[in-house]
């Protein structure tokens, strides 16, 4: 009775916001060729945000870059889906182990003893657990700190309460000493990861605004002694190497951009390496980044640009032409004045090359 209402909803939000649907479709068809190529043992846990971008760059190398899937495609780092991302990057275990979590929670949730003083608090850890897992089919609730925590205790509540004797396990007083001991060795553990994480952050947030008041020297320092924690962070890399090519380093900054991807995948990387291979007189890798960084994200101007400009400085004349026109022609996702001053320049470029 309910199929027909949930079909209807689900229509009229899928119209209602259709650039949004449309871009999500493209992700779930792009996940959909990782896991057909992964399904067995998954591309690695955490890996996804690292090479969906590549899958990506991959299928608009063999698809049209100027299509309207090519105006909604943008760096993507989540599956809109937490339990396919999950299969995704870990395989047919992963989805033995959902689904075997899966049938142990409605069991508790079926077994579970309560009585009316903790019958709300049973409801309220169950209804909100639930929305999470709703929200997770669409989008990436899991992957966000807070909400991790509060579906975790939620679980943590609803397992506490008593079910019948044959679903419960009894350990002895050693075993229940074990486990305590366990417990508390691996929040121990936790809680200093996590204290050593929150003060990496923090030193990238400084060297970051150390960096945009032009303190570039002090920013590059700070990055430096991040380079040698043992908390590896794709981002904090990325900006480190970009320092050290504007400070004329190439060398360096390659060292660390090719450090940086793999934690982290996103077309101004590729952009920036193709800088870098071009300083170095890496032409043909040169070309190749920037062929990279366009098709992971079709819709940047400043990606075609730069490989424009990329050609007039080899002389290649006919390629340049041939991406001046690919910019001139291409549609635009958000019209604004650097895309007008591209155009403008392109456009008088152009000019001058065919005369």
């Amino acid at each position: 009775m309910t199929l027909p209402a949930i079909v209807f909803l689900t229509t009229v939000i899928f119209l209602y916001k259709s650039d949004s649907s449309s871009g999500r479709l493209l992700i779930y068809k792009v996940s959909a060729v990782m896991l057909k190529e992964n399904l067995l043992w998954g591309i690695g846990h955490g890996q996804f945000k690292i090479q969906y971008n590549q899958y990506q760059a991959s299928y608009f190398a063999a698809h049209n870059i100027d299509s309207k899937e090519a105006l909604l495609a943008d760096n993507t780092f989540y599956a809109f889906n937490d339990f396919l991302q999950g299969i995704i990057e870990n395989g047919l275990i992963a989805l033995l182990f959902l689904a075997a979590i899966i049938f142990l929670l409605v069991l508790q949730i079926n077994k579970a003893k309560t009585n009316a003083s903790n019958k709300h608090f049973f409801t309220a850890s169950v209804a909100s657990l639930l929305c999470i897992l709703t929200g997770a089919l669409f989008s990436y609730p899991l992957q966000i700190l807070p909400i991790a925590i509060q579906a975790t205790l939620c679980l943590c509540i609803i397992n506490s309460f008593e079910t019948g004797k044959e679903f419960q396990i009894e350990l002895s007083e050693m075993g229940r000493k074990i486990a305590g001991g366990m417990l508390i060795l691996l929040s121990t553990l936790l809680l200093i990861h996590f204290s050593f994480y929150f003060n990496n952050k923090r030193e990238t947030n400084q060297a970051f605004e150390l960096k945009r008041a032009g303190f570039r020297q002090k920013a590059i320092e700070k990055y430096r002694n991040l380079n040698s924690s043992y908390i590896q962070e794709g981002n904090m890399l990325y900006l480190y190497a970009q320092e050290l090519y504007y400070i004329n380093q190439p060398t360096q900054a390659r060292e660390i951009l090719n450090r940086a991807k793999k934690f982290y995948c996103a077309n101004e990387v590729y952009k920036l390496s193709a800088a870098i291979e071009s300083e170095l007189k890496n032409y043909k890798q040169a070309e190749a980044d920037y062929k990279t960084a366009i098709n992971m994200v079709p819709n940047r101007m400043g990606s075609r640009s730069e490989l424009f400009e990329f050609y007039l400085e080899r002389k290649d004349t006919a390629t340049a032409i041939y991406w001046a026109n690919s910019i001139l022609n291409m549609q635009v996702k958000v019209a604004s004045q650097k895309t007008k001053n591209i155009r403008q320049r392109t456009k008088e470029i152009l000019k001058g090359l065919i005369n």
